[in-house]
C-alpha cells in the first residue's frame, strides 16, 4: 500500500510541475488521486453557496478510498506536503475553470484534516500556487480541525498565523475526524 502511495504522489509532483490547465488535465486523467466536490447549501432558499474539496484514492486492486484510509501513511512517509500542494492546485484549477463558464459557486472548502501534521506546509508555495493558477484567494477556505488544534496548539497556532498573514482565508471544523461529541454535552443533573 506504501509503494502503491508513494507512485501516486509521485504523480502528483509531476502534475505541479506542468504548466498550464490543460497539461495539468491530461495528467490527472491518469491519476489515481482525485478532488470530488461536495456541494454547500444554504437553509433559506437551498441554493449552493459553496463546496468542500474531498479528496479520494482510486487504488487499483482496492477501488475508491476515503482520506481516513490513506492520509496517515501520507502522515507516516512523509508526504502531506505534496498531498496539499497538489489539492490546493487541483481546486485552484477548478475555480478557474468554473470562473471561465461565469460560475462563481461560492467559496470552495479545503480541509487541511490530517495534512498538517508535523511537516510544516511551506506558505509562500501555497500562495504561489494560487498565483500560478490564476485563482483568486478569496475563492478558498482552508479548514483545520478543532481537535487537531488542540492536540498540537503551538504549531498549529503558529500555521494559522501563517495563512492569515498570507491573506488566506481560515476556519475552525469543530467536527474533526476523532471528534468526541459526549465532552461537548451538558451533563443532566
Amino acid at each position: 500500500l506504501q509503494q502503491d502511495l508513494l507512485a501516486a504522489l509521485d504523480e502528483c509532483k509531476l502534475s505541479m510541475r506542468a504548466t498550464g490547465q490543460q497539461n495539468t488535465n491530461v495528467l490527472n486523467r491518469h491519476s489515481q488521486l482525485s478532488v470530488y466536490y461536495q456541494s454547500l447549501h444554504s437553509l433559506v432558499d437551498y441554493s449552493i453557496s459553496g463546496f468542500e474539496a474531498l479528496i479520494r484514492w482510486r487504488h487499483p486492486q482496492l477501488g475508491l478510498l476515503a482520506p481516513l484510509d490513506f492520509v496517515d501513511l501520507v502522515k507516516d512517509i512523509g508526504m502531506t506536503d505534496v498531498m496539499t500542494y497538489w489539492i490546493v492546485q487541483q481546486v485552484s484549477f477548478q475555480c478557474m475553470l468554473w470562473e471561465s463558464q461565469n460560475i462563481r459557486p461560492g467559496v470552495i472548502i479545503v480541509n487541511l484534516s490530517g495534512l498538517t501534521g508535523s511537516h510544516a506546509l511551506d506558505m509562500s508555495k501555497i500562495q504561489q500556487i494560487i498565483v500560478d493558477t490564476g485563482a483568486d484567494p478569496s475563492w478558498l477556505l482552508f479548514s483545520v480541525p478543532e481537535s487537531e488544534i488542540t492536540a498540537n496548539i503551538e504549531p498549529m497556532i503558529a500555521l494559522l498565523n501563517k495563512f492569515t498573514d498570507a491573506g488566506l482565508k481560515i476556519a475552525i471544523d469543530n467536527f474533526g475526524p476523532n471528534a468526541d461529541f459526549s465532552s461537548r454535552l451538558p451533563e443532566i443533573s
